[in-house]
């Protein structure tokens, strides 16, 4: 959930994991000028937190808050999943890479992320047919992955 109140200047991004981790809502406060309009200044941030400080749940948060903005900006679902990843929620992560592949079927990163997220689930069919894909799209680490496994594509 993603609300923001404009005249005080205050956006409150509610994710599950963090609801269900410490049993209440995480609150964030931020500048809506520096962010209210620009999804990919909210990526920026999500990538700060995540890969500088590796805040994975305010990472969630400045993806949400960009997806929010944008809806269709497949790279924020990325980057949430791989936080979410972080965290060990791995089924969420799962459902942001296939939301990231309905907006562009041809990522073949996405693939093969979401792929090692299913083997880690223990769904070897699905893992196999994304691994496969990523392949097939000419992903060299799929392609090395699967021949490592024994598998070719």
């Amino acid at each position: 959930m993603v609300s923001y109140q404009k005249q005080e200047m205050v956006i409150t991004v509610q994710t599950e994991q963090a609801a269900s981790k410490k049993g209440t809502a995480l609150q964030v406060e931020w500048l809506v000028k520096q962010f209210f309009h620009s999804p990919f200044r909210s990526l920026q941030a999500g990538f700060v937190k995540l890969y500088t400080t590796d805040d994975c749940e305010g990472a969630i948060l400045a993806f949400a808050l960009s997806i929010q903005l944008d809806p269709v900006f497949g790279r924020a679902y990325v980057n949430r999943a791989l936080a979410y990843d972080r965290l060990g929620n791995v089924q969420q992560a799962v459902e942001d890479y296939s939301r990231a592949l309905l907006l562009n079927p041809s990522d073949e990163k996405v693939y093969y992320l979401r792929g090692l997220c299913f083997r880690r689930l223990g769904m070897d069919r699905e893992a196999m047919a994304d691994l496969k894909a990523a392949s097939d799209l000419r992903y060299r680490p799929a392609h090395d992955f699967l021949k490592s496994i024994g598998m070719s594509s």
